[in-house]
């Protein structure tokens, strides 16, 4: 069972529809609190109308009383309130394994969130499973530039140092025909993940389907790097078939492994 905590996104290419249907598709239970509504198509995003702090309590409380998720995937948050309120819940271990995709922009360049949210989410970081953010979203949240592999590295390294456990740096912002995600972990360890990089068109959502499908194989009980290289494979599959996340377009692959 898994919990997606994210923004309405009425086209259901992002968003909270995006996590349930990969949840689905990937043939775990979805639960969904909507964090925020939007008022956006595949091509922009014209408003972001956040859900209040009480609000969103009253669905966790009701929806926490007799269900248990075993991951939970964290999207779009309507500022400081929402993420305080989270991280009472995610201290208290009612979330499971928690992954935060932190969404700050659209894939267009709008601003979603309040100045205030990226500082207020530095405090979830110890609370964390693991922190999914573009090269922009790690720049900004570290306050460090990510310009190179080199200052991405050091911006990841800041970060784990202010606690967090586990940081998977997507590379899609990267330069080139190819790119690679990298997970570092608190302990030392590291990952990388290389693979080509795919014209999208107006496909987007595709951090979402990541980070929710990361959220899923943990709840189905994999290991941190081995539920990304799932996730990571089944993501890049899904975006070859035009952005068509069903589980009848996309083959699971189980042979890949991190490397090391």
């Amino acid at each position: 069972m898994c919990l997606a905590i994210s923004g309405l996104d009425p086209s259901g290419g992002a968003g909270l529809i995006a996590d349930v249907r990969t949840f689905a598709a990937l043939g775990v239970h979805g639960l969904g609190v909507v964090s925020a509504e939007t008022v956006q198509n595949a091509s922009r995003v014209d408003a972001v109308v956040p859900k209040s702090a009480t609000t969103l309590k009253l669905q966790l409380d009701c929806l926490l009383e007799e269900l248990r998720p075993n991951a939970c995937k964290i999207g779009l948050c309507g500022g400081a309130a929402q993420l305080r309120l989270l991280k009472r819940y995610i201290d208290a271990g009612k979330l499971g394994a928690v992954v935060l995709d932190p969404v700050l922009v659209a894939s267009r360049g709008q601003p979603l969130v309040p100045a205030s949210t990226p500082i207020t989410m530095l405090q979830l970081l110890p609370a964390l499973a693991l922190l999914t953010p573009n090269l922009p979203e790690l720049a900004t949240l570290s306050g460090l530039p990510t310009n190179s592999p080199a200052q991405a590295q050091r911006a990841a390294e800041h970060l784990l140092e202010r606690g967090l456990s586990a940081i998977l740096v997507k590379g899609g912002h990267g330069r080139g025909r190819s790119l690679v995600d990298r997970l570092l972990l608190a302990e030392g360890d590291a990952y990388e993940f290389a693979h080509q990089r795919q014209a999208v068109g107006k496909t987007h959502g595709t951090g979402c389907h990541l980070s929710s499908a990361i959220a899923a194989q943990l709840a189905l009980g994999r290991d941190l790097p081995d539920a990304c290289a799932h996730a990571i494979v089944w993501t890049q599959r899904a975006i070859s078939h035009g952005g068509e996340f069903g589980p009848e377009r996309v083959r699971f692959l189980d042979d890949t492994a991190p490397a090391r």
